[in-house]
Protein backbone atom coordinates (compact mmCIF):
# COMPACT_ATOMS: atom_id res chain seq x y z
CA UNK A 1 0.00 0.00 0.00
CA UNK A 2 2.86 2.41 0.78
CA UNK A 3 4.15 2.13 -2.81
CA UNK A 4 1.16 4.15 -4.06
CA UNK A 5 1.90 7.19 -1.85
CA UNK A 6 4.56 8.80 -4.10
CA UNK A 7 2.28 8.43 -7.12
CA UNK A 8 -0.67 9.98 -5.28
CA UNK A 9 1.49 12.92 -4.21
CA UNK A 10 2.63 13.43 -7.81
CA UNK A 11 -1.00 14.02 -8.79
CA UNK A 12 -1.38 17.17 -6.66
CA UNK A 13 -1.59 20.43 -8.60
CA UNK A 14 -0.53 23.95 -7.64
CA UNK A 15 -4.13 24.88 -6.77
CA UNK A 16 -4.18 22.18 -4.08
CA UNK A 17 -6.44 19.73 -5.92
CA UNK A 18 -5.48 16.26 -7.13
CA UNK A 19 -5.94 14.86 -10.62
CA UNK A 20 -6.39 11.25 -11.70
CA UNK A 21 -2.74 11.43 -12.75
CA UNK A 22 -0.14 14.15 -12.97
CA UNK A 23 -1.39 14.83 -16.52
CA UNK A 24 -5.06 15.17 -15.57
CA UNK A 25 -6.75 18.29 -14.30
CA UNK A 26 -7.65 18.28 -10.61
CA UNK A 27 -11.13 17.17 -9.68
CA UNK A 28 -12.99 17.01 -6.38
CA UNK A 29 -13.44 13.23 -6.53
CA UNK A 30 -9.72 12.63 -7.20
CA UNK A 31 -8.88 15.08 -4.41
CA UNK A 32 -11.12 13.25 -1.96
CA UNK A 33 -9.66 9.91 -2.99
CA UNK A 34 -6.10 11.19 -2.65
CA UNK A 35 -6.75 12.51 0.84
CA UNK A 36 -8.43 9.24 1.83
CA UNK A 37 -5.52 7.15 0.48
CA UNK A 38 -2.96 9.30 2.26
CA UNK A 39 -4.98 9.09 5.49
CA UNK A 40 -5.24 5.30 5.22
CA UNK A 41 -1.48 5.13 4.73
CA UNK A 42 -0.90 7.52 7.63
CA UNK A 43 0.93 9.85 5.25
CA UNK A 44 -1.09 13.08 5.29
CA UNK A 45 2.00 14.88 6.52
CA UNK A 46 3.63 14.27 3.12
CA UNK A 47 1.22 16.53 1.24
CA UNK A 48 3.18 19.47 -0.21
CA UNK A 49 3.07 22.13 2.52
CA UNK A 50 3.17 24.98 0.00
CA UNK A 51 0.04 23.61 -1.65
CA UNK A 52 -1.65 23.22 1.72
CA UNK A 53 -0.62 26.70 2.88
CA UNK A 54 -3.60 29.00 3.12
CA UNK A 55 -5.85 25.93 3.00
CA UNK A 56 -5.45 25.40 -0.76
CA UNK A 57 -6.89 21.87 -0.67
CA UNK A 58 -9.94 22.99 1.31
CA UNK A 59 -10.30 26.08 -0.86
CA UNK A 60 -10.15 23.93 -3.98
CA UNK A 61 -12.94 21.68 -2.67
CA UNK A 62 -15.00 24.76 -1.77
CA UNK A 63 -14.46 26.28 -5.22
CA UNK A 64 -15.66 23.22 -7.10
CA UNK A 65 -18.50 22.42 -4.71
CA UNK A 66 -19.92 25.94 -4.63
CA UNK A 67 -19.86 25.94 -0.84
CA UNK A 68 -17.81 27.81 1.69
CA UNK A 69 -17.33 24.97 4.12
CA UNK A 70 -13.57 25.20 4.62
CA UNK A 71 -13.69 28.23 6.89
CA UNK A 72 -9.91 28.67 6.52
CA UNK A 73 -8.05 31.72 7.68
CA UNK A 74 -5.82 33.31 5.07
Amino acid sequence: MQAIVPWVLSCQHSNGGFGGSSRNDPHMLYTLSAVQILALCNQLDLVDADKVANCKVANYVDAVSGRNAANCKR
